[in-house]
């Protein structure tokens, strides 16, 4: 039953069905979309009202390998991706992360790999606009490891 007003909006009961079939999940809820879009704060919170775990791929990068701006000035892009799909197939094939919320690095979908990892998955695509993400990728301490235009953003 589609809960969908004028605009193309969920309806708060359709919030509600998703909540109840979300209660026990078998896999991760992943989260994708363009780079500052908000995946992690909207990850965390929606991770904290499903008592989940939340787990961000650049993170989980981060923490094994080491800076994602030094992988990328040192070893290149291929590696980065390379380390990223090991992380994401990980998480995505671990029964450990079932009831997770896990964030994708904007770029990630993009890699062949990974589309493949994320089919049958529970995957969010979260929509934002170029204007909304433009200063947040201009005004961010460290810098962004990938530089990004407004026409790469659109």
């Amino acid at each position: 039953m589609e809960h969908k007003d004028a605009d193309g909006m969920i309806h708060p009961q359709q919030v509600r069905e998703m909540q109840e079939s979300f209660a026990e999940m078998t896999r991760p809820i992943v989260l994708i979309g363009p780079m500052a879009a908000g995946k992690t704060y909207i990850g965390t919170h929606l991770a904290r009202f499903y008592g989940y775990e939340f787990l961000d791929a650049d993170q989980l990068i981060v923490e094994r390998y080491g800076e994602v701006s030094e992988i990328f000035e040192i070893f290149g892009e291929a590696h980065f991706r390379e380390l990223e799909v090991k992380v994401i197939e990980e998480v995505l094939t671990s029964p450990a992360y079932r009831n997770t919320v896990f964030s994708l690095g904007g770029g990630a979908p993009m890699t062949d790999a990974v589309a493949q990892l994320l089919r049958g998955q529970n995957v969010v695509y979260i929509l934002v606009d170029a204007p909304t993400v433009e200063p947040r990728i201009t005004g961010s301490k460290p810098a962004r490891c990938c530089s990004l235009t407004r026409a790469a953003v659109e």
